[in-house]
């Protein structure tokens, strides 16, 4: 949308105005209390506590069944290669 126009935007300079709205945050009263660290905070309830010991082992035994079958199936064209020679 701003990358068009064929000169539409030097007439509406959108940079100057967008560092006119950034400098009135920088300057409001909400912008110097979050700096200050006062604003409400999420509360931990949602954090995921995970074993990673266990979801290691999930992963392992998982790859391990993959590579089985990777395995059983190189055996079966392997077979079948050899009984068409």
């Amino acid at each position: 949308i701003y990358n068009g126009g064929q000169g539409a935007f030097l007439s509406h300079p959108f940079a100057v105005e967008r560092v006119h709205y950034l400098r009135q945050w920088l300057e409001s009263e909400e912008y110097r209390q979050i700096k200050r660290g006062n604003y409400q905070r999420s509360a931990a309830s949602g954090a995921v506590n995970v074993e990673a010991q266990a979801a290691q082992q999930a992963e392992a035994d998982t790859l391990r069944r993959q590579i089985e079958e990777l395995q059983r199936e190189i055996d079966r064209m392997r077979r079948s290669d050899s009984s068409d020679r």
